[in-house]
């Protein structure tokens, strides 16, 4: 099969950070899901029959977690991705266990948690996901405070020389990225109620938050990429250099 010019997978992804300011030391994480546009057609049906008639959208922040209502809800959404045919990307650092690695602010400002955990995604989808005659559109919740690091790690993933990277035409497997706000589409739904099942995980698996929120980490569905380690991340920090790096 001839490379296409034009994206045949569609991912969307949002950043979890903390609304308290703690996310400058916490988790970040980056998630949501990829397939075809074919497949996503059969998703937002399948998601809004879910949600019911009383919800229109998701907002993992305003659920009742007092209420066996919110455990039906996301045992009946969390089923959703996997039946049609979605895979899961996921990427994730947590900024306190490789800060004192960055020498200064101004390296903080470039090696932040949200770029590193958006580079892990693109990276893993590269590699592990889109076969080498295809190429993906990602589509990214707007953060405009971090949309200069989403462009800067970006644009290095497109000019990475690297063939793995690359379809057998050369191009590429990135085709192209934007960003929409998380009101415009039920498409970032997904992403909000991955993201926060996997904060819940990380935090305390055995919270209520956490085993209601189990459904979407536990559906048979292939995960791309991983919550990096104490130890990845290090490792990928010192001897990685973040690109961008020489605007330190």
């Amino acid at each position: 099969m001839r490379a296409s010019s034009v994206p045949t997978w569609f991912v969307v992804i949002r950043a979890y950070l903390d609304e308290t300011g703690q996310h400058e030391r916490d988790y970040v994480l980056i998630a949501g899901h990829i397939g075809f546009e074919s497949q996503w057609d059969r998703f937002i049906p399948a998601w809004r029959d879910a949600l019911g008639q009383q919800r229109k959208r998701l907002h993992m922040h305003t659920l009742r977690w007092s209420s066996t209502s919110t455990e039906k809800l996301l045992s009946r959404l969390g089923h959703v991705p996997a039946e049609c045919g979605l895979k899961r990307p996921i990427g994730g650092v947590r900024v306190c266990d490789y800060e004192d690695l960055i020498p200064g602010p101004r390296a903080k400002r470039v090696i932040n948690g949200y770029a590193c955990a958006l580079l892990s995604v693109a990276v893993s989808l590269l590699l592990c996901s889109v076969p080498d005659d295809e190429r993906f559109e990602l589509i990214l919740e707007q953060q405009d405070r971090y949309s200069t690091h989403a462009h800067i790690a970006l644009s290095s993933v497109t000019q990475d020389p690297n063939p793995l990277l690359r379809t057998k035409n050369g191009e590429s497997k990135l085709a192209k990225w934007s960003f929409a706000p998380s009101g415009s589409t039920t498409l970032f739904d997904q992403a909000d109620y991955l993201c926060y099942a996997l904060l819940q995980k990380q935090r305390d698996s055995t919270s209520r938050k956490a085993r209601w929120c189990a459904p979407i980490l536990e559906s048979e569905i292939e995960t791309i990429g991983r919550i990096m380690t104490r130890e990845e991340i290090r490792e990928a920090v010192l001897h990685e250099p973040y690109p961008g790096s020489n605007l330190v």
